[in-house]
């Protein structure tokens, strides 16, 4: 099966959801945990992720565009450095990403991303208790307990989160994807505007310093733990 998709801008983004760019559903990004591409496929009404695209040269060029290409996609950059994806080519094998292998892969980094993100909210809830702001402290407290089980009723609460359940593939909902989709979703409340946890400051250098180490830590681990949960194959970044 060929899918050819033309005039789509490709995305340069650092997050780890795939952004689908244009109304034909294709997306290329950069994340923190590996290169991939992205094509949203209506006829299965969902996504098809694959991890770890290179691109190379193809050689052609013309006098305002480069093409590129990597396994079944090329793209077109002009000066400015903007990518425009020309084709896309899917083989009908792949459209299901259903395999026992890619299965295990998928288990794994479910298991991975919640130890990552248990770490991240134990770190920064610890944080908030040491500095006397329990408010905070019960707010991250939150997204802890539904990672580990003691708040399963909070799965059915994710749209008023504004993350709706069907984004994650049918195949997919195990207990265990859905509780570390629900608590990643649950602690990216805290960022935000005026007020969120992104918005305190401390007068002590070194408290500041591990404010924003925890922060840091805990914005990764959330942006790794929802792809874990909705893509088979990748693997959260490893902290040094």
């Amino acid at each position: 099966m060929a899918v050819d998709f033309f005039d789509v801008v490709v995305v340069a983004q650092t997050t780890t959801q795939p952004e689908f760019a244009g109304r034909r559903g294709v997306a290329l990004g950069v994340t923190d945990v590996g290169r991939y591409w992205a094509v949203y496929i209506e006829d299965i009404g969902e996504a098809v992720v694959f991890p770890e695209l290179e691109l190379e040269p193809t050689g052609e060029r013309t006098s305002q565009e480069e093409f590129y290409s990597g396994d079944s996609i090329t793209v077109a950059v002009d000066e400015q450095g903007r990518g425009t994806v020309t084709a896309v080519h899917i083989a009908e094998d792949d459209l299901g990403l259903r395999d026992a292998e890619t299965e295990t892969e998928a288990v794994a980094a479910v298991e991975a991303a919640s130890a990552v993100l248990s770490r991240a909210l134990q770190g920064v809830k610890q944080f908030a208790e040491g500095q006397g702001m329990d408010h905070w402290a019960r707010y991250f407290t939150a997204p802890h307990d539904i990672l580990h089980g003691r708040n399963d009723a909070a799965l059915d609460e994710m749209g008023d989160l504004g993350d709706w359940i069907d984004q994650l593939p049918r195949e997919r909902r195990t207990t265990e994807a859905l509780r570390l989709y629900a608590a990643a979703s649950r602690a990216r409340t805290a960022f935000g505007g005026m007020g969120s946890w992104l918005d305190q400051w401390f007068p002590d250098d070194a408290a500041h310093e591990d404010y924003r180490r925890f922060t840091d830590e805990l914005f990764t681990a959330i942006n790794a733990a929802r792809s874990a949960a909705l893509n088979p194959g990748l693997e959260p970044p490893q902290r040094g």
